[in-house]
């Protein structure tokens, strides 16, 4: 038993030393783990930069949008500090044009205003038509030789041409209803007047008479105004 004891030592050194020359036995290399510690360090690195970047751009976009929070709340207050006064101008600004919308003739709202030529006042459409209509009928009913039928209501442009036909009237003799100027030619609409009475009657609410709609005719006002064909 004494000589295999003493026989294996000795075998465990040959085995090493064989190991330790052995060609075909890979080295460990030395530098592994420091290369790798040092990769992920600079990967962490970089992600730290973005990071960083990227919360400094945060921090600028939220300090901007402190600010223009700061200025709207600071308009805001300035607006409700000066709507008071403001609704106040408008309604003193109404009122004392509201006279611009009205027909001086009906007391409402114009919708469909006409201005007359010679003085430049406006009114209602259908109210200038009643009151042509009022100073004509005015005009012939005095005159006995004119049939009653032409003198009766509704006038028509059929009437009104017949009673210049036939030679009972020569012309007409219309007047402004608030100047009582004498007036030749038709009114006219103007748009920019009727674009400004409804600008200040949405101000101003205010009742608008239910008005005919316009007659589809070119002349309008053939029933006010003759016009000789040949």
């Amino acid at each position: 038993m004494a000589p295999s004891h003493c026989q294996t030592p000795l075998r465990c050194s040959l085995h090493v030393s064989a190991q330790s020359h052995n060609p075909t036995s890979t080295p460990r290399p030395r530098h592994t783990r420091s290369s790798t510690t040092e990769e992920l360090l600079t990967k962490i690195t970089k992600v730290m930069d973005v990071v960083e970047k990227d919360m400094k751009l945060r921090h600028s976009e939220t300090r901007q949008l402190r600010q223009q929070v700061c200025q709207a709340e600071k308009t805001r207050t300035l607006a409700e500090d000066r709507c008071p006064d403001l609704q106040k101008n408008i309604s003193a600004f109404a009122t004392s044009q509201a006279y611009i919308t009205k027909c001086i003739i009906c007391q409402c709202g114009m919708e469909q205003p006409f201005t007359i030529v010679e003085c430049g006042h406006s009114f209602c459409y259908d109210c200038l038509k009643i009151w042509f209509h009022t100073l004509l009928e005015k005009q012939i009913s005095w005159q006995p030789s004119i049939p009653l039928c032409l003198k009766s209501a509704p006038f028509t442009a059929d009437k009104l041409r017949e009673l210049f036909d036939e030679g009972h009237i020569f012309s007409t003799r219309y007047s402004c209803p608030l100047c009582r100027k004498p007036i030749c030619n038709k009114p006219i609409r103007v748009f920019l007047t009727a674009d400004l009475i409804t600008a200040i009657g949405a101000l101003v609410p205010q009742d608008f008479p239910v008005n005919n709609p316009l007659p589809s005719d070119e002349d309008i006002w053939a029933d006010v105004f003759y016009t000789k064909h040949d």
